[in-house]
């Protein structure tokens, strides 16, 4: 009850808990290609973005070099954008764990967007809050948007430590008031009753990629208004 904030989408998360954990100048440790909104999040919270520029010949996975190589004393927060949009890389247990090591060493945070942890395939998904030592450093974000096919009805949240959440639900209470109703009774519903939905959508995806065939471009899908463009 004291480490979940339910949010108007990921979206608002992604800013809030920005917006509570930077001071001015703190530096950001952004791995892109990645979602539009972190940039801009970093720079009107006050923060200082720090590209790494992700490597098609990693499969756009970030390395525990990459961070090293882009700490500062100034750098606190690394965003972790895996599953990743748009390259669709996601990184296994074991490729988080490398990078664990430099995330204590280097006193940081990370914010986890997990936002397509549903939608993966062959291997499931790792939330890098669990692994030993990350979950008092960790702030995870998803929302219902991808995997219960909820885009547009704007419910997300954010999960992480309670002295965090606690400033969070402060901005968040001052500026949004609360997530609509009627998106929080239905994610409660695809909570309880949606499994079997998302393992269908997850396979329909799959064949999808599947079928494009070896050397084709693969997309996972992205929203735009109330719909799916692949």
């Amino acid at each position: 009850m004291k480490q979940i904030l339910v949010t108007i989408g990921g979206s608002e998360a992604i800013d809030v808990a920005l917006r509570v954990m930077l001071e001015p100048g703190d530096e950001v440790l952004l791995p892109q290609p990645s979602y539009v909104s972190y940039e801009p999040c970093v720079i009107m919270a006050g923060g200082k973005p720090v590209i790494i520029e992700l490597k098609g010949e990693d499969d756009f996975k970030l390395t525990a070099q990459e961070i090293l190589d882009a700490c500062t004393e100034k750098t606190k927060i690394l965003i972790l954008p895996f599953p990743n949009n748009p390259t669709g890389s996601v990184m296994s247990k074991e490729e988080l764990e490398k990078i664990v090591d430099i995330i204590i060493e280097k006193d940081l945070y990370v914010i986890s967007d997990e936002i397509y942890a549903e939608l993966t395939y062959g291997e499931k998904h790792t939330s890098i809050a669990s692994l030993p030592g990350m979950i008092d450093r960790t702030i995870v974000i998803n929302g219902f948007s991808k995997a219960y096919a909820m885009t547009g009805w704007r419910l997300g949240y954010a999960a992480g430590p309670e002295v965090i959440i606690k400033q969070m639900i402060k901005l968040h209470q001052f500026s949004i008031m609360c997530a609509a109703s009627f998106s929080q009774h239905a994610a409660i519903e695809a909570l309880k009753n949606g499994d079997a939905d998302v393992e269908m959508m997850t396979e329909a995806y799959d064949q999808r990629r599947r079928f494009l065939g070896k050397g084709s471009i693969l997309c996972i899908p992205v929203h735009k208004g109330y719909g799916y463009d692949l």
